[in-house]
């Protein structure tokens, strides 16, 4: 089973992406299931792109996937009651959190997920056995991890963002210091050895596939890992067993 962790719906830089069109995408490269959050959900809107989202899961039920956004732990206990709603009402798997840069040119953070007003949302997300896909650097997840060991924290683009300077190294390091802080492959940095090392250091069963559809092309995002030098098995596991078992994908109904 191909499953792609990390995908996204919504409008940015004036283009719109619907579900049809992500599934379209994830047809081209195989992806039986694919894990998707809202845009607008992730940037400025607690409900409007997470309701969106949950509407699109009920037209695509097994296939489609959601984490509950939140845009920011500043919005207090709305953010936890908000993981409830969307968790009971459309059966959302995850959460997302972003931590937001001021722009390219000045890419330290406006906005952090590393602050006291995330970890009710972390808290309570290892209370429901949910995990965290965090726009982050490995400084805040490790952050995250520290304070809340019982939540699972996937490290999107395993520390390839303009936030973490790129520092893949620094990524796997901060994995290997916490065992609840998994790596999501999803990244535009696509380094020679970057999986191999990476499995060095803490093995296949805590690495997770994703292509951050539409923002990056799947089909490199998959080469990737096809390419790179694993054993089938591993390659198996970060392809899709791993996010299978996290999400007890096996267990439903």
């Amino acid at each position: 089973m191909l499953i792609d962790g990390h995908t996204h719906i919504g409008r940015l830089h004036g283009w719109r992406w619907e579900a049809e069109l992500l599934l379209a995408s994830a047809d081209e490269i195989g992806a039986d299931v694919v894990l998707c959050s809202h845009l607008a959900s992730i940037f400025y809107s607690l409900d409007d792109g997470n309701r969106e989202l949950g509407e699109a899961m009920r037209d695509h039920p097994g296939r489609l996937l959601g984490y509950v956004a939140i845009p920011s732990g500043r919005l207090g206990p709305a953010a936890v009651e908000a993981i409830d709603r969307y968790v009971g009402e459309y059966g959302m798997v995850g959460v997302k959190i972003y931590s937001t840069p001021r722009a390219k040119a000045r890419p330290e953070r406006l906005l952090s997920v590393a602050e006291p007003g995330m970890l009710p949302v972390v808290e309570h997300t290892a209370t429901l056995h949910l995990p965290v896909l965090a726009h982050a650097t490995p400084d805040e997840s490790a952050w995250l991890a520290e304070r809340v060991p019982e939540a699972t924290i996937v490290m999107a683009h395993m520390g390839g963002t303009a936030i973490a300077e790129g520092d893949w190294v620094r990524a796997i390091d901060a994995a290997a210091a916490w065992p609840n802080v998994y790596l999501d492959t999803a990244s535009s940095t696509v380094d020679a050895g970057m999986l191999e090392l990476a499995i060095e250091a803490i093995g296949a069963e805590r690495i997770l596939f994703g292509t951050d559809t539409p923002l990056l092309d799947p089909h490199a995002q998959l080469a990737r890992v096809i390419g790179a030098d694993l054993t089938d098995s591993d390659r198996a596991l970060i392809l899709g067993e791993n996010l299978a078992r996290l999400l007890g994908l096996g267990e439903r109904p």
